[in-house]
């Protein structure tokens, strides 16, 4: 009978445990995504997008700005935020433009992204150059290779559609860059 007393306990102990593990999923979700969960990325219609590190983000340990405007001309310019930059070439658009850049958790779903305005913008003659420093080692302790690394940007309004863009991690550097046409959600995937 004491026998049959503890296995109560314990199976009173694995439903409380399993009602507490069930909850309100709080991935960012919309109607019609295909969405699956890890701790380090999420993954949205088949695009495995990063997750921002626990604390946000840091360059060199040290807590960073996370948005960055100025007025940019055609003689081209860099925006900066914490780990990445937006480098604008020479003669990229024809006027002087007040640009930004905003970085970390912008959209409150967690993802390791960067957003550019005015929305709308366009490079014309010559993309605008996306580098974002992550070092091997902070990807190697959330589990991924750096080879695997890429960066995506989302397609359509409602954020259910992701393009990645193909390029290669830099060991040299510890930084991988993309090309930016246009202003939107760009955001650091694994293929």
């Amino acid at each position: 009978m004491r026998h049959l007393g503890a296995v109560k306990r314990l199976l009173v102990v694995a439903v409380a445990l399993g009602f507490a593990a069930c909850g309100e999923d709080t991935s960012p979700v919309a109607p019609g995504q295909d969405i699956i969960s890890s701790a380090s990325t999420v993954t949205i219609n088949g695009v495995e997008l990063l997750r921002a590190p626990e604390g946000g983000l840091a360059l060199a340990g040290k807590r960073c700005g996370t948005y960055d405007r100025r007025n940019i001309t055609n003689n081209g310019g860099t925006l900066s935020v914490c780990d990445a930059e937006l480098e604008i070439h020479h003669h990229s658009f024809p006027q002087t433009e007040r640009l930004w850049m905003q970085t970390g958790d912008t959209r409150d779903d967690g993802l390791w992204s960067y957003e550019f305005g005015p929305s709308g913008t366009q490079f014309e003659n010559t993309p605008a150059t996306l580098t974002v420093f992550v070092t091997a080692g902070e990807l190697q302790s959330m589990g991924f290779d750096p080879d695997q690394l890429s960066i995506a940007y989302v397609t359509s309004p409602d954020h259910e559609d992701w393009q990645v863009i193909g390029v290669d991690y830099d060991w040299d550097s510890q930084s991988i860059s993309a090309p930016v046409w246009h202003f939107s959600r760009y955001a650091l995937c694994i293929e």
